[in-house]
């Protein structure tokens, strides 16, 4: 278990989990948007059930959310960066767009897109 992971769950186990899982819906299940690693320690400590904060957003604003997100925790090394920018590319979206939709730079797009 990496340190991160370690202090997360010595935290949960000590004050209890603070603020819930963001998930929307599709289909027939949640997609999780943000709690990724709460969820990991959760499933570990045992709960069957974690309160969420559903909501209702588009895949472009959901995946803008989610990198943000992580970008703000500095989750992202430069490898899961420049995956998922390929992964975005893969699915269709054009280098302006990426840029555009995630506010970033443009020259650093294209140095992930071409690794």
């Amino acid at each position: 278990m990496d340190f991160k992971i370690k202090d997360l769950k010595e935290e949960i186990q000590r004050d209890g989990l603070l603020s819930a899982l963001v998930v929307r819906k599709r289909d027939e299940y949640y997609e999780l948007l943000d709690g990724e690693r709460r969820l990991r320690v959760l499933k570990d400590l045992g709960w069957k059930r974690v309160p969420i904060d559903e909501r209702h957003v588009d895949d472009k604003i959901a995946r803008r959310s989610a990198y943000k997100l992580n970008k703000i925790r500095e989750n992202y090394t430069v490898r899961d960066e420049a995956t998922y920018f390929k992964k975005l590319f893969d699915e269709g979206m054009k280098a302006y767009q990426i840029e555009t939709e995630l506010g970033a730079d443009h020259h650093w797009v294209q140095a992930c897109l071409n690794i």
